[in-house]
């Protein structure tokens, strides 16, 4: 999960994110696409509001490729930076 700007002027809120597994043909560590859904603060509301769904239209290893290539969301994986990429 990913919570601050959602990029692109779609304003603050949370982005959570799945990679969509083709048990067909592809490995657990295969590039994957990702669905990824995007929450915004609403005011009126008084909390998160679910803007959007989107899916990844490349592969990508991990979360972050996919939301920094194709969404403009940008973050820093705290538990790869601690742990390292665990292949």
């Amino acid at each position: 999960m990913y919570l601050g700007d959602l990029g692109k002027k779609r304003g603050y809120g949370f982005a959570m994110w799945n990679m969509i597994w083709d048990q067909s043909c592809e490995a657990h560590v295969d590039p994957h696409r990702y669905v990824v859904r995007l929450y915004r603060f609403d005011k009126k509301a008084g909390g998160m509001v679910k803007t959007a769904d989107l899916k990844t239209r490349k592969k990508y290893l991990d979360g972050r490729g996919a939301l920094h290539k194709e969404f403009g969301i940008d973050y820093t994986n705290l538990l790869q930076s601690i742990f390292g990429n665990c292949r």
